[in-house]
């Protein structure tokens, strides 16, 4: 018989739901206390695997890859410190950490390789209003 490894996620979430309930959602308040902060951190480096995991994704060369995890893993920070685990969707339903996170990261990621995308078009198409 195995056993089932606990969801570190669902784990840290229930967690910042207790810190989230207790502080009536006042971030400012939350930040003072150092249980939190710590909740926060295990939050964020459980997860910085889902960063590693989408820059793989890429098809860009080291160099590039390199700022494009340094621009997911701001994104995740960012992530955590705005997750809400008390927020329904219509549904009824709270978003997990996770995919929270992940459409976060994704976006942030797209965000810098159109940067990237639009830094190396030549200025000549640029003038033209499109690539030709």
């Amino acid at each position: 018989m195995t056993t089932q490894r606990p969801d570190r996620n669902a784990i840290l979430t229930e967690r910042l739901t207790y810190f989230w309930v207790a502080y009536g959602g006042d971030r400012q308040a939350m930040q003072g206390d150092a249980e939190y902060r710590e909740t926060i951190a295990k939050l964020f480096e459980v997860n910085q695997s889902l960063v590693y995991w989408l820059v793989s994704r890429t098809e860009l060369p080291r160099e590039q890859r390199d700022d494009l995890l340094q621009e997911g893993l701001i994104a995740l920070y960012q992530a955590t410190m705005n997750y809400d685990p008390t927020w329904r969707g219509a549904d009824g339903h709270t978003a997990r950490f996770g995919s929270y996170a992940s459409v976060c990261i994704r976006d942030q990621l797209k965000g810098h390789i159109n940067d990237l995308a639009y830094a190396f078009s030549s200025p000549k198409a640029l003038r033209s209003g499109g690539a030709k």
